[in-house]
């Protein structure tokens, strides 16, 4: 982790650098506000180029959790839904136990993904239908997790995914006036926190995007969408 204070100093450096003038009038808020807004474009870029060199795994394994179990919530309709965490961000891989009395317990078997918005759309179909014997279990994702047809003749145990969490903020109240500050979600803050990217590559890159869009607000840049992508696709 690079400590919140060290990328505010980078920060207010870099900037003034660019815009004198802009770099003494910024506040402590709205430089970490600018370093969080960068810190979540470099994370969603990075799990965008998930797989595609070695940097980027490196980028994303602070953020990568494992073995994660689902709460399960019977809703309406006879559907399940396995709710996602608060945290979560993107599935990497999922998976179920699932019960049948007399038949006993299978483990880890893949959960197959439908794309629909609804299973009220598909219920006629048979082929929506999970089966214990084939071990096929079916489900679609919906924004609050996975939700599955309630089986008739067997239970579904446990649902558990390997994820990539967002990010936690970067905030730095110990350089503002009274040592906290209210943020943008008027949550008052008092502990620092850095970014969680462990590399040194990383915490530059969200630095450089961080200044480059507070030039973008005071209209002191051109060409965002080029140099962003300079700065992310090293």
């Amino acid at each position: 982790m690079v400590p919140a204070r060290k990328l505010v100093y980078d920060f207010k450096r870099r900037l003034n650098h660019r815009n004198t003038s802009y770099s003494t009038a910024i506040d402590v808020e709205d430089i970490c506000s600018y370093l969080n807004e960068a810190q979540n474009t470099f994370f969603e870029k990075r799990v965008e180029q998930e797989g595609t060199s070695k940097i980027v795994k490196d980028d994303l394994r602070p953020f990568e959790i494992n073995d994660s179990v689902l709460e399960l919530k019977e809703q309406n309709g006879g559907k399940i839904l396995a709710e996602f965490k608060n945290n979560h961000y993107q599935t990497i891989r999922q998976r179920v136990d699932i019960y049948k009395e007399g038949c006993g317990l299978k483990e880890g078997l893949p959960i197959r993904i439908f794309k629909a918005d609804s299973y009220d759309q598909n219920i006629p179909n048979t082929m929506w239908s999970s089966s214990y014997e084939w071990e096929d279990v079916m489900a679609i994702k919906v924004s609050k997790g996975f939700q599955f047809k309630k089986p008739k003749d067997f239970e579904i145990k446990k649902v558990l995914i390997d994820y990539y969490r967002k990010p936690t903020d970067i905030n730095a109240p110990s350089l503002s006036s009274r040592s906290a500050y209210i943020d943008s979600y008027g949550n008052e803050i008092s502990e620092d926190s850095g970014t969680e990217f462990s590399t040194t590559l990383a915490s530059q890159s969200i630095v450089d995007l961080a200044v480059l869009y507070a030039l973008r607000d005071i209209g002191d840049i051109k060409d965002l969408q080029t140099q962003q992508n300079k700065i992310i696709n090293f």
